[in-house]
């Protein structure tokens, strides 16, 4: 499955973070977790600040990790 949030892909990865564990994070499975990570489901804010805050990123840094798509 493709996914779109390559940068907080990359930061997970780097930070030995699996899906699972990120999932738990926002209340979410790791499937729904997955269709998030592939654009099939959006995130929402306090998802994303969620994210932001367990890997240690600025707020400034959310539009790095979370690209706004194209429609």
């Amino acid at each position: 499955m493709k996914r779109i949030f390559i940068a907080l892909h990359r930061r997970l990865k780097m930070l030995d973070i699996a899906d699972r564990e990120a999932a738990e994070w926002i209340g979410k499975s790791q499937a729904t977790f997955s269709r998030k990570m592939s654009g099939q489901i959006p995130w929402t804010e306090p998802e994303m600040q969620k994210i932001l805050s367990e890997v240690g990123q600025p707020e400034e840094t959310l539009a790095d990790l979370f690209p706004r798509r194209e429609v």
